[in-house]
């Protein structure tokens, strides 16, 4: 087992049932130094499991249970009192036909935390119905506002949802852990991901709400006209040309490319707006004769807010991610090849430890959790897995 004794987590343990919407959540779990297990059906023995898995299950232990036997349920309720925590994303309901809602396990467990990550949580008329993390940005919002003016809707990268929805289970264990703390007083976190989405749409709520503006799809532009994405001639860059106009626009003449944004006019920030289409197509062609990294530099040392837009391969050599340590590299179990994955994005005082466990193979400590914690003898073991129950 790593040495976490300087993680937050220390001595915390949770089982997770697998599925994409809570495994981000178990990773923020592990990454804070809680022992998590993970429970995998029998017959999700994989050869070549995804980078996804690997990346979310990193350090995290693992064994194979099939809650839908009734001697799996057996054992997983005898498991519910060695644990604070349990971890599940299945469909609204499907663990109470079980028999293992959390009044169940609560019973087995009082101080048990329980977070179940859903479509639309447990409760409204759509709790029943099936979603994934495309469908939480759609009906949260987030594909409404996101896409260019004359285009479509666009859905953000495609499992977004469920990042945003294990970032709030995380957060949520955190505080019923500090609020719970030496009672045995149990909490069951509901998160919805339509309601994770909706609480994270920024400016389009509130305006909505106090203003009855209903924003529209920007592109590359900021709703209020601070910043834009434009295109240089190895890819983009994020500006801001209303900062320090004057500057800009002597910049861009000293290279003839300002066309008639020197004119006095252009000097009245309602008029640029008024006009914006225009300026933005000035701009365009100016920047276009640029590589974004050149530009950068130059508008870095004018003391410009400005950015590139950096593709993966820029991201992947970004020389200040590698300073602080950013990248995590750790051995896959099967092949024994090097991967890297992103880090964990808290840096705290004090040095901690680094759990450098590969995802669990599937079942590889169904012996350590069934036998030398249960108590069960080869003889169930070879039984149970005889029935498809591990």
């Amino acid at each position: 087992m790593p040495n976490n004794q300087h993680h937050a987590l220390e001595g915390i343990k949770a089982l997770e049932l697998s599925g994409e919407t809570v495994s981000f959540c178990g990773k923020l779990l592990t990454d804070l130094g809680a022992q998590v297990t993970l429970v995998q059906p029998p017959a999700r023995r994989q050869s070549g499991p995804k980078p996804s898995f690997l990346y979310f299950h990193a350090g995290k232990n693992g064994i194979t249970l099939n809650i839908r036997h009734p001697r799996g349920r057996e054992i997983f309720l005898r498991l519910v009192p060695e644990v604070d925590v349990v971890l599940e994303g299945l469909p609204t309901g499907a663990l109470s036909d079980l028999g293992l809602g959390y009044d169940t396990l609560r019973r087995h467990n009082p101080r048990l935390i329980m977070v179940s990550i859903s479509g639309f949580g447990r409760s409204g008329p759509r709790r029943h119905w099936r979603s994934d993390s495309v469908v939480a940005a759609a009906t949260g919002g987030w594909s409404f506002i996101n896409g260019a003016p004359d285009g479509p809707p666009l859905a953000p990268p495609e499992t977004q949802a469920y990042y945003l929805g294990g970032l709030n289970g995380a957060v949520g264990v955190l505080l019923a852990l500090r609020k719970n703390r030496g009672r045995e007083n149990g909490e069951h976190l509901d998160i919805s991901l339509q309601e994770c989405v909706a609480s994270s749409l920024d400016h389009v709520l509130p305006r909505n709400l106090s203003e009855g503006v209903v924003p529209t799809r920007q592109g590359g532009a900021h709703w209020n006209h601070s910043f834009f994405v434009l295109p240089c001639r190895d890819g983009h860059i994020h500006l801001s040309p209303f900062q320090q106009w004057g500057t800009l626009v002597e910049w861009m003449g000293d290279e003839g490319m300002a066309a008639d944004l020197g004119d006095e006019k252009y000097l009245d920030a309602q008029y640029r707006l008024d006009h914006l289409p225009h300026v933005l197509e000035v701009i365009g062609r100016w920047t276009k004769t640029r590589g974004k990294q050149e530009l950068f530099e130059t508008a870095r040392l004018m003391r410009f807010p400005w950015a590139p837009v950096c593709g993966m391969p820029d991201v992947l050599a970004s020389p200040q991610l590698a300073a602080r340590g950013f990248w995590d590299t750790r051995a896959e179990a099967k092949a024994g090849a090097s991967l890297k994955f992103p880090g964990y994005g808290v840096h705290p005082n004090d040095s901690q430890p680094t759990d450098t466990r590969p995802a669990p193979e599937p079942g590889q400590d169904n012996q350590a959790v069934f036998m030398q914690q249960l108590g069960l003898s080869q003889a169930q073991m070879d039984e149970l897995s005889g029935l498809g129950v591990i």
